[in-house]
């Protein structure tokens, strides 16, 4: 059964895309997908699917840039990461390959050798990146015992980080076309989160009503319940990440007549699918994500800079009407959610003074943060990304951090307005890049970085340097003399 369910939708989706939209790739992906899902569902051995991997990368998708690095994104969460050890004689393991590193390695690495033979330049925002991955390798080696453990960790960084960043940051295709891949996957994921969950709900409502006493309505079974679809609970390891995601990929279905397909009625029905698979995770910080990638496309509503302006004013006294009636949330909030995440950051600053500066690779072994905030799990949850990343790697690393989403955010959205301003429909693409970016940057303050999520933030990050690369000319063309029109693309 757990074949019929990871399929079905999926071949459903790809008839629609092929029926109103004549999507090309579909064919191919469906392929790719279905190859995978059934090797992995009928054999259960991780060598067949690598080998299933190695396959449909070599048989089934082209061999230019553009198309691997489309089909990497529409493959992404084909399956759940399925962390494995590598053997090694007279070592453990020589490194933890998971699904999406297995994959990178397939389609992302034969591009990755062909930038370093050419030699390619960095732009500040490759840097910054660069930068931040490699002090935080370093910082990590704080934490290693052995000359073996510290290679381990330089290879891990390399393949879970760089590589997934450095190839998509240099490609010459269409940005509008690598979105489609995100909503490919995000869309199929949909699908099988309702189908799935609607099967599991159904069958706990049928328990419950032969069990005595038990009082619980129908319309609660999916608190109760939350996140026990199999894509929910698997293939992002957690509901709030997957619920995050399906919110970005509801954006995207919202204005995907501005991504390459046409205009046509059924994107509300993707939209749809996608938002019932992100309320069915019963994630109220997912749900924010749409909410605030959404206000953030206005930004792009109108091309004049007094709209914008006007933009930039309201949401700085939207943020400081919230900042200033936080204790409002935490009573309205009887779960305890904000209290929990407001008293994280109080308790965590006994951590965060011992190591200021560089941070404190073993922060979770805080007394004071054990005491203070061990969950019933026993664990210190650090539902919020920034701290973490200041825990553990000091005012250093979030200051990079944070420099490095101030950057992409403000570069993408400066060139899509002045593209925007000159009338190159180059802009919608970089305006639905800043919406997701801005979404995604501001709900990590409330939750970690589980499942896919950091992979889908670097891919974000990389479309952003390659989107900043490829209309590089609309600079030279806004300064032309009065009379030159610029050179129009239709390319995202």
């Amino acid at each position: 059964m757990t074949l019929v369910y990871a399929t079905v939708p999926v071949i459903m989706v790809a008839y629609l895309l092929h029926l109103f939209y004549k999507m090309e790739e579909v064919s191919v992906w469906l392929k790719c997908w279905l190859i995978i899902v059934a090797v992995a569902t009928l054999t259960g051995s991780m060598w067949l699917i690598y080998l299933a991997i190695i396959f449909v990368g070599m048989n089934l998708i082209p061999k230019d840039r553009d198309s691997r690095i489309f089909y990497f994104i529409a493959l992404l969460c084909t399956l759940p990461k399925l962390p494995f050890q590598i053997p090694f004689p007279g070592i453990n393991y020589i490194v933890t390959m998971e699904f999406q590193v297995a994959t990178s390695l397939v389609l992302l690495l034969p591009i990755y050798i062909q930038l370093w033979r050419e030699g390619v330049t960095k732009s500040l925002l490759d840097k910054l990146v660069f930068v931040f991955v490699f002090y935080c390798m370093v910082m990590d080696f704080r934490n290693d015992t052995s000359i073996t453990q510290t290679m381990r960790g330089v290879v891990i960084y390399f393949l879970t980080q760089w590589l997934l960043y450095w190839p998509i940051a240099n490609n010459r295709g269409d940005l509008k076309k690598f979105l489609q891949g995100f909503f490919l996957v995000g869309t199929a994921l949909a699908f099988e989160a309702i189908v799935e969950w609607g099967v599991v709900w159904k069958t706990y409502v049928t328990i419950i009503q032969h069990i005595d006493a038990v009082t619980i309505p129908r319309n609660q079974m999916a608190y109760y319940f939350r996140g026990l679809g199999l894509r929910i609970s698997s293939s992002w390891l957690g509901p709030i990440p997957f619920g995050m995601f399906m919110s970005s990929i509801a954006v995207i279905a919202v204005y995907m007549h501005q991504i390459g397909f046409r205009k046509h009625w059924t994107r509300f029905g993707f939209a749809g699918a996608a938002l019932a698979a992100t309320l069915f995770t019963d994630s109220r910080g997912a749900l924010l994500v749409f909410i605030v990638s959404m206000y953030a496309s206005l930004y792009f509503l109108k091309a004049n800079k007094g709209w914008k302006t006007t933009f930039k004013v309201l949401t700085v006294l939207g943020v400081i009407v919230v900042l200033t009636n936080l204790d409002t949330f935490y009573k309205i909030d009887t779960s305890g959610t904000f209290q929990y995440r407001a008293d994280l950051i109080t308790y965590s600053m006994d951590a965060f003074h011992s190591a200021p500066i560089f941070g404190d690779v073993h922060f979770r072994e805080n007394p004071v943060l054990i005491a203070n905030m061990t969950q019933g799990q026993g664990i210190v949850d650090i539902v919020n990304h920034y701290l973490k990343v200041l825990l553990q790697y000091g005012l250093i690393g979030l200051g990079l951090y944070v420099t490095i989403w101030i950057v992409t955010i403000a570069s993408v959205a400066k060139r899509a307005s002045l593209l925007q301003s000159l009338g190159d429909d180059r802009y919608q693409a970089g305006a639905l890049l800043v919406s997701l970016l801005v979404g995604i940057a501001v709900v990590i303050y409330t939750t970690s970085l589980m499942g896919y999520l950091q992979e889908y933030i670097f891919i974000l990050m990389a479309l952003a340097s390659a989107y900043l690369k490829n209309t590089a000319d609309v600079t030279s063309a806004a300064g032309a003399p009065s009379g030159a029109q610029p050179h129009m693309k239709t390319a995202g």
